[in-house]
């Protein structure tokens, strides 16, 4: 949903291109459902078959991974805080390191396609900014104020949000103007992710085949 959301929006800014972000989300939550529903219904073919290593029956899958919820005992950290709460959150410092790396693209963007008129993806600029941020951070000696697994968790609520507003922003017109190419778009990656799960994936892997072969197909789904 984040590249669809990038390109779809460069697509349509500079390339004319009207519903390019409604047709990168539409994919991107199709993939979602393809990748979690589909997924799930092959890891029980699988276990059903024989071909998994590490669960012979569906119950002895981690009850977390079921259904989401975490007992107590298993619980783990959040990550470390690393700023004291009487001057600023620690979790609200990672927040604020998000934004700003966040708000640095923005910047480079404009600047950019101010002076050379190229409009280059903010997800992009985004990523390569936050190296270079993490890597001034480190040589000012105050690198380690950052925690990774803070910084993780941002990223990971950030893109719940922006799964579920991707969702609901889809707009029917699109999806119907588009109806043909997106089926079978869609169609040929059911088929393809599900023929390489199944038939490539045993020839490529010696050992684990199916656990290695899931794993790629999740990634193929965008999950």
């Amino acid at each position: 949903h984040g590249f669809a959301t990038s390109i779809g929006s460069t697509l349509e800014t500079n390339y004319g291109f009207n519903g390019a972000v409604g047709i990168g989300v539409t994919f991107a939550t199709i993939g979602l459902l393809v990748g979690i529903v589909g997924g799930m219904i092959n890891i029980n073919i699988a276990t059903r078959l024989g071909s998994t290593r590490f669960t012979k029956n569906i119950n002895e899958v981690p009850r977390e991974m079921r259904t989401g919820w975490i007992p107590e005992g298993q619980r783990s950290s959040l990550g470390e805080a690393t700023m004291n709460a009487s001057s600023i959150d620690p979790q609200g410092w990672h927040w604020c390191v998000v934004f700003l790396v966040s708000g640095f693209a923005y910047l480079v963007n404009y600047w950019i396609k101010q002076a050379a008129g190229i409009d280059i993806p903010y997800l992009c600029l985004a990523a390569i900014l936050g190296v270079l941020t993490q890597t001034i951070l480190n040589s000012c000696g105050i690198g380690h104020y950052v925690n990774k697994l803070a910084v993780q968790h941002v990223g990971g609520t950030v893109t719940d949000f922006l799964v579920f507003f991707g969702f609901v922003s889809i707009k029917k017109s699109i999806i119907i103007e588009y109806a043909g190419p997106l089926v079978i778009l869609c169609l040929i990656g059911i088929v393809w992710t599900t023929f390489q799960l199944w038939i490539l994936g045993p020839m490529w892997y010696n050992s684990y085949w199916f656990e290695r072969s899931i794993f790629i197909y999740g990634m193929l789904c965008g999950v």
